[in-house]
């Protein structure tokens, strides 16, 4: 048997979410202007019981290690994973799924060097 075809699909179903990102500018005294991410909840549910996940993405100003935060309402911020491959003219991939989430979160990428504490 011989074959092109390099997967076996028994159906035409998939899964996806759509999510909905909602951009600010964060003014960090002394460090600069930063974007902060509202990512909601995924708005459709899965099609089946098996979804791919889905990671956050950013295209980075600065060629040094970021770190991505969760801001809380208050503004706290909780580190979520840090990064120290950046090449500012790629998007930066972090491995922080957002498939997953039930409510909107806001996050943050900054450079590692910022004390954000």
């Amino acid at each position: 048997f011989t074959t092109t075809q390099y997967s076996c699909v028994v159906s035409e179903e998939y899964s996806h979410h759509d999510f909905y990102i909602t951009v600010f500018l964060a003014n960090l005294a002394g460090e600069g202007v930063y974007p902060m991410y509202d990512i909601s909840a995924p708005e459709s549910l899965p099609s089946v019981s098996y979804t791919n996940k889905n990671y956050v993405y950013l295209q980075l100003a600065s060629n040094e290690a970021h770190t991505l935060y969760q801001v809380a309402s208050d503004y706290s911020l909780t580190s979520l994973v840090e990064v120290t491959d950046v090449d500012i003219n790629e998007l930066t991939f972090f491995y922080h799924p957002v498939s997953e989430q039930k409510l909107t979160t806001r996050y943050i990428a900054l450079p590692s060097r910022i004390d954000a504490n």
